[in-house]
């Protein structure tokens, strides 16, 4: 069954910060972490000197470790591509097999505070 941890609009400053965690249900197979980058004060309207680090989490064992599936990185300012601006900025992967999985994202901030909404879907 899908589910989704929303990171709620916020203003961070450096540092890392962590949202979840997440109960993964047996059946989920997918996580997508999407960070949009069109908020105010969002990554759209920065420098390349504010910059993100995203990463998902695996727990298998009620949160007491925690392994890094995925991650990413990218700077502030407006991008584009073939069909477009990039509006959202983000990282997925499938989850190792496994019951009583929990996952997590993390984001780190460099530079600059600067606005982050988002959202971690499993599914």
């Amino acid at each position: 069954m899908a589910g989704t941890t929303n990171i709620p609009l916020t203003t961070l400053p450096p540092g890392t910060y962590e949202f979840g965690p997440a109960t993964v249900d047996d059946a989920d197979t997918l996580a997508v972490l999407s960070i949009d980058r069109t908020v105010a004060n969002g990554f759209n309207s920065k420098t390349s000197a504010t910059t993100c680090q995203i990463s998902i989490f695996q727990s298998n064992d009620a949160g007491a470790t925690w392994d890094m599936l995925t991650s990413a990185g990218f700077p502030g300012g407006l991008y584009t591509n073939h069909a477009g601006q990039v509006n959202f900025s983000g990282c997925s992967v499938f989850y190792q097999p496994g019951t009583s999985r929990l996952a997590r994202a993390e984001v780190i901030i460099g530079g600059t505070s600067v606005a982050v909404q988002g959202t971690l879907t499993v599914s």
